[in-house]
C-alpha cells in the first residue's frame, strides 16, 4: 500500500508499468546479444541470470529518466510515457527476427507467481525486509520528501538524492520481481 502512496503523491501512476518495460528491453537486449563478447562474463551464471541483470540495470536507467522530471519541459507522467513505449516497442523490435526470444518475452510478459521458486521468493522476501527497515528508519524524511518536495529542500534534505535512490530501488525491486 506504501508503494501505491507513493506513486500517486509524486503523480506518477503509470511508473511501475513504465520501469517494468523498461526492464522488458533489457531482457529483450540481453536475448538479442546472448552470444555478443559483453555478455560472456554474465553467461556463466546461465542466461537467467544475464537477463537479470541487463533487465536490471534498463530498469534503473527507466527509473532514472522518469525521476528526472522537473530539469526540462517534460513532466513526470510524459517521461514515464515515452519509458514505457519505448521499453515495450523497442524490446520487440530486438527480439522479432530471433529463434525463440519473441516468445520468450511474451511469456515473461504474461507470466505468473506460479512459475516462482524458492530462491524467487526468498528474494523478494529480503527485498520487502530491506525496504520496510528502510522506510521504518527514514519514515519522516521519505514522508516530507514524498508529500512537500520543496519544504524537504528548505529543511535540509537532499531531494535530487533521494529521487535517485528511490529510482534505483525501483529499478532493482521490479527488476527482481
Amino acid at each position: 500500500a506504501g508503494g501505491k502512496v507513493l506513486v500517486v503523491a509524486r503523480d506518477q501512476i503509470f511508473l511501475g508499468a513504465a520501469v517494468a518495460q523498461a526492464t522488458m528491453f533489457g531482457i529483450a537486449l540481453a536475448i538479442r546479444f546472448e552470444e555478443s563478447v559483453l555478455l560472456a562474463p554474465l553467461l556463466v551464471y546461465g542466461a537467467g541470470f544475464a537477463h537479470t541483470v541487463v533487465g536490471g540495470v534498463t530498469a534503473i536507467a527507466g527509473a532514472l529518466i522518469t525521476s528526472a522530471s522537473g530539469r526540462g519541459r517534460e513532466s513526470a507522467e510524459a517521461l514515464t510515457g515515452w519509458v514505457y513505449l519505448a521499453g515495450a516497442s523497442i524490446a520487440m523490435l530486438l527480439v522479432a527476427n530471433t529463434a525463440h526470444g519473441l516468445a520468450e518475452v511474451q511469456g515473461l510478459l504474461a507470466s505468473t507467481i506460479i512459475g516462482a521458486d524458492t530462491a524467487d521468493a526468498v528474494t523478494l522476501a529480503a527485498i520487502a525486509i530491506v525496504t520496510s527497515v528502510v522506510v521504518a528508519l527514514r519514515r519522516d524524511e521519505l514522508l516530507l520528501f514524498v508529500t512537500d518536495p520543496e519544504m524537504a529542500r528548505a529543511v535540509g534534505l537532499r531531494v535530487a538524492r533521494w529521487n535517485r535512490l528511490l529510482a534505483i530501488w525501483l529499478g532493482v525491486t521490479l527488476a527482481m520481481a
